[in-house]
């Protein structure tokens, strides 16, 4: 996130009715909405995880992205599985065996 360019907003809600053809001001609601994630100020060197991304605090105090999936984060990479060898050696015992029946069907 460019925290940078997001600041906290306040919105002030400011509904209202009509009665006997005057408008009649309601209570006012105040919303402070906050961005989700990192906070925009740090301490420089401070580490936070953001689901599996570490951020680190640089020296201007700003969030920046250090490591995606990061195992500090708690990130498990998936599985690595070897090549199924065994099912190239079936497929060319089968194209094999078929070119054995197809020549010896073959007249010469």
């Amino acid at each position: 996130m460019a925290w940078d360019k997001l600041n906290e907003k306040v919105v002030t809600i400011s509904p209202s009715e009509v009665e006997i053809g005057e408008w009649v001001k309601l209570d006012e609601k105040v919303i402070t909405i906050v961005a989700e994630g990192l906070p925009p100020t740090c301490t420089p060197g401070e580490t936070k995880c953001l689901g599996y991304d570490l951020y680190t605090c640089s020296a201007e105090r700003k969030w920046q992205l250090t490591k995606r999936n990061a195992t500090e984060c708690g990130y498990t990479p998936p599985e690595e599985k070897p090549f199924p060898w065994h099912w190239l050696l079936v497929g060319g015992g089968i194209v094999g065996i078929i070119i054995v029946v197809v020549v010896s069907r073959r007249k010469y």
